[in-house]
Formats: C-alpha cells, structure tokens, sequence
C-alpha cells in the first residue's frame, strides 16, 4: 500500500504533518509505501478539509473568441507623436498553447487589421508580429511584442516597441479588451 506523501517547509523546519498548515510551503510530493492504508486514507482525506481555496488558473481556452476594448499609444522616447485611444477589437484562436490572433484598431470607418503569433501559458499571454517602419528614409523591421495576463473576462496587454532607435521613437502600446 503506498500513499503521498507531503513534504513542507515552515518556520520550524521540515515537517510531513499538515499540507494546511498556511505557514509552510509544500515543496515536494513523494510516493510512500505505508502498511496501515486507514492512516493513508486519512492523510488524503486531510487534504479535502482544507478551508482555504485558490483561484484556478485560467486555460487557453478562456482566451479562444472574440474581444472588444481599447488600443492606445503613448510616446516612450523623445520622438514627439502619440496616438489617440481607438477602440480595438481581437478575435483569439488557441491550438495546442499556439495562440493566433487578429487585432484591429478602429478609427472612425477604417479599420486596420494586423495579425499576431504566440503562446498561452496559465494566465500569461504573448503575441508578436514583424513590423516594418522607415526611418529617416530607411527602412527598418523590428518585432513588437504585446505580454499581458487574462483574468476572468479581462485582457490587458503591454507592448514596448522600439521602432526608429536613432530617432528615439519608442512607443507603449496599451490593449485593454474584454470578453464578448
């Protein structure tokens, strides 16, 4: 008969006794065998009584379909331009943690489409996309990269893209989107 095992860390020490205990930080699990399976059953019964829950990790799948908030730009560098806050929407599509997605930013009646690639990692979310920009007649690629993390029904993601260096156009990228 075997049964698991906790092992944890606290204050005082390592100890085996109570995986509730809020002061002592689990720090491995270990398979054990144990002649009287009613202590095992007991030590795994132990863990069903504890009060305290955690939120769950969201899946990739909180994050497939479509979104709607808003995209600004704000000036990071010495490059004077910023753009006004425009409504932006998203569609997300998650294969195998391989996130795709369309993000638009509407302006008045255009609409300008870019699509990103990324991954999905618990709550993490990063997309990114080559860019092309010219700078002082030259042309330049560069990847601007969007990090965020979802929280129920809210995505907000961060985005620093360096794309004239010489010029000091660096911009900050807000996208801030909701569940539809």
């Amino acid at each position: 008969m075997k049964f698991l095992q906790w092992i944890s860390k606290s204050p005082a020490g390592t100890h085996t006794q109570d995986p509730c205990d809020k002061q002592s930080v689990i720090t491995a699990i270990r398979v054990v065998p144990k002649v009287c399976c009613v202590s095992g059953l007991l030590t795994l019964l132990s863990l069903g009584a504890c009060t305290e829950t955690k939120q769950s990790i969201p899946t990739s799948n909180d994050l497939t379909g479509n979104w709607a908030g808003t995209y600004e730009t704000q000036q990071a560098g010495s490059c004077s331009w910023s753009g006004p806050l425009v409504t932006a929407t998203a569609t997300f599509q998650v294969v195998n943690n391989t996130l795709t997605a369309t993000i638009s930013q509407i302006v008045g009646q255009t609409v300008a489409p870019a699509q990103f690639t990324g991954t999905v990692n618990g709550n993490a979310v990063s997309i990114s996309k080559t860019n092309n920009a010219r700078c002082n007649g030259t042309p330049r690629t560069y990847v601007g990269r969007f990090d965020g993390t979802i929280s129920g029904n809210t995505l907000t993601m961060v985005s620093r893209d360096t794309v004239c260096p010489a010029q000091g156009c660096i911009f900050q990228r807000t996208l801030k989107l909701t569940r539809q």
